[in-house]
């Protein structure tokens, strides 16, 4: 509700703004406490409100804020594919400290998809969230075997299709973000303090404890956007 479009005239003909002002879900289960799972779908699926102009064969690709994909791999998704799911490097604090599994191979971030408008309306019933979270979905819209496995069968994979900057702001913003992710577990008292966040990200390490190891990467546009290589100078308080 406090979108600035002024800080982005260059793209305003590319922007659709779709305020989302409903009431907050509760949980009936605990206690009426804010149910953040269900609100974070119910967000996800607004993404129907800005999609009314949309053609059948428009390629609809669903991602979070900090999930960026590469130009190439927007052009190599086959719009025709039931479901394209792009992989992403993940990136914690710094735009190139990236995260690496304990075995040393790149970690991934593998929840971002793309599929036509017409696939979204009709096979994913119109619900962002659902074509997001499959497993999820499986569960709680009881899918079919069939519908599951057809799903698996057709969905397409594409590799190294961008960025996941996860993190990448102040220990002030990241004690926020902390106490506003659906992730309501992970909000506690050892993990949301000054010295904890300053530790983790002073010696690279996961926040919340996790085996991950943190690699510094060179800023280049072999690792990096291109954008945010050729414009290092207005970011270099999140690169090391």
């Amino acid at each position: 509700m406090h979108f600035d479009i002024t800080k982005f005239a260059k793209f305003k003909d590319k922007i659709i703004y779709v305020p989302f002002d409903a009431q907050p879900i509760l949980n009936r289960a605990d206690n009426n406490q804010v149910d953040a799972w269900a609100n974070e779908a119910a967000l996800r699926n607004s993404i129907m409100n800005g999609l009314k102009d949309a053609a059948d064969d428009d390629l609809i690709l669903v991602s979070d804020v900090d999930e960026i994909f590469s130009p190439d791999t927007v052009r190599a998704i086959n719009p025709r594919a039931l479901c394209t799911t792009i992989h992403q490097n993940v990136f914690n604090y710094q735009f190139n400290l990236q995260v690496h599994n304990t075995d040393g191979t790149p970690r991934k971030c593998t929840l971002p998809r793309a599929t036509s408008y017409y696939n979204l309306k009709h096979f994913f019933h119109g619900e962002p969230e659902s074509f997001r979270n499959w497993k999820r979905a499986r569960k709680d819209k009881n899918w079919s075997w069939f519908k599951w496995n057809w799903l698996k069968i057709n969905n397409k994979i594409v590799k190294d299709g961008g960025w996941h900057f996860s993190w990448v702001m102040t220990p002030e913003r990241i004690s926020e973000k902390m106490s506003t992710i659906s992730h309501t577990e992970y909000d506690l008292p050892e993990f949301n303090n000054p010295e904890h966040i300053m530790k983790v990200i002073t010696n690279a390490e996961d926040i919340w404890g996790r085996d991950r190891k943190l690699v510094r990467q060179e800023v280049s546009k072999r690792t990096l956007p291109s954008y945010l290589v050729d414009n290092q100078h207005h970011y270099s308080q999140f690169i090391l």
